[in-house]
């Protein structure tokens, strides 16, 4: 589904509204798809949800921060993912 070229990585999805914005080795996507579509057909991917509307590659996580409280996934492209505190055991499960 992707028109950015040769793709082999994909670091992290995010739904907004009826889209998904997908980062990748080859830059920024954004699609006309639901959420929970794109999530299913990343099953081929090891990843997870880390909050209700972002997903993040498991290979792609560097570390578990805290901004302002918060937690916050930094990943290894350099951006940061929101955690939710229902997912937080799970990403400490895996960072251990």
């Amino acid at each position: 589904r992707f028109s950015l070229p040769d793709v082999s990585r994909v670091y992290r999805v995010s739904g907004r509204n009826h889209y998904i914005v997908v980062f990748t080795d080859k830059g920024v996507e954004t699609l006309l798809m639901r959420f929970s579509d794109a999530i299913s057909e990343l099953d081929e991917i090891d990843g997870m949800m880390v909050h209700r509307s972002h997903w993040v590659a498991r290979d792609a996580i560097d570390a578990l921060d805290r901004v302002n409280g918060k937690a916050v996934l930094r990943l290894t492209n350099g951006c940061h993912v929101p955690v939710s505190r229902s997912h937080r055991p799970a990403i400490e499960a895996v960072l251990n």
